[in-house]
């Protein structure tokens, strides 16, 4: 049996993709994993999640739920 190769996934280069899931975000960010869902709701980010609905976030997203929360913090405190 014959295979075919997609050869534009094996040429291409590889893509670093670190993705997190929702308590890995929270540790990272330091905040809980319920938190990191609810403000990744609000501020709109693209949901990526696995066929068990596993919530996932690339780092780009991680620091931007981190940005959000510290202005939200921020604002808090004035």
């Amino acid at each position: 049996m014959q295979t075919e190769t997609n050869t534009h996934l094996t040429d291409a280069e590889p893509v670093d993709l670190e993705l997190f899931t929702a308590a890995d975000a929270g540790s990272e960010i330091g905040c809980s994993a319920t938190s990191v869902k609810r403000i990744s709701a609000e501020i709109k980010l693209p949901a990526l999640a696995t066929r068990s609905g596993i919530h996932l976030f690339s780092r780009p997203m991680v620091e931007r739920i981190r940005a959000e929360l510290a202005r939200r913090r921020r604002e808090s405190f004035r």
